[in-house]
């Protein structure tokens, strides 16, 4: 597990609503308990400060084909199938490292659940670019640019932009769901 996301999964010290934004790239998809993750970058958002999150979708087509050439070639991974989305496990370094291609609709949810509120949603790529070889790579960055641009539907692409805006503080959500255990500092 990474520095980064070994630290999301525990308190850093910031008080409620420490951050005008919070800018989230690929981390969760290495985060076992990537809830626990999500909701300490909910906590330190501002009230109308922002969060931007870019995850894999676990729908789109370079998802699809993984599944497929699953079912005909034996993989390193162990794949599971969660609420959050397609895991694929391995061991790297001793250790057990996920991959995560998230459910939108589950990483969404969660985000809502700690006030915030869906702003813009957009597709990144098409195919990620480390999966081709090397002499189609540039092409496929073009192609992937063009498919940001042109604003197609998310469903099919595999990296995802969610723009997210604090809505509700902190606090006042641990107030109305009578939680107040993680309520212990700051302002949010």
């Amino acid at each position: 597990m990474s520095r980064t996301a070994a630290h999301l999964q525990r308190k850093p010290g910031h008080s409620h609503g420490s951050f005008d934004l919070v800018h989230c790239r690929g981390v969760l998809m290495h985060v076992p308990d990537w809830q626990s993750a999500l909701k300490e970058l909910c906590r330190v958002v501002k009230l109308r400060g922002s969060l931007i999150v870019f995850e894999n979708n676990s729908r789109s087509v370079e998802m699809k084909l993984i599944k497929l050439l699953s079912l005909v070639r034996k993989s390193q991974f162990e794949t599971k199938i969660t609420h959050g989305g397609i895991e694929r496990w391995s061991i790297k370094n001793g250790e057990p490292f996920v991959v995560r291609a998230a459910d939108h609709k589950s990483l969404q949810a969660e985000m809502e659940t700690y006030g915030l509120k869906l702003i813009d949603k957009r597709a990144t790529s098409i195919v990620g670019p480390a999966n081709v070889p090397a002499g189609v790579r540039n092409h496929l960055i073009q192609l992937n640019g063009l498919y940001y641009r042109s604003r197609l539907p998310v469903y099919f692409g595999l990296g995802t932009i969610f723009m997210m805006r604090k809505t509700r503080s902190y606090l006042a959500l641990l107030t109305s769901s009578g939680k107040d255990s993680d309520a212990s500092s700051g302002t949010g």
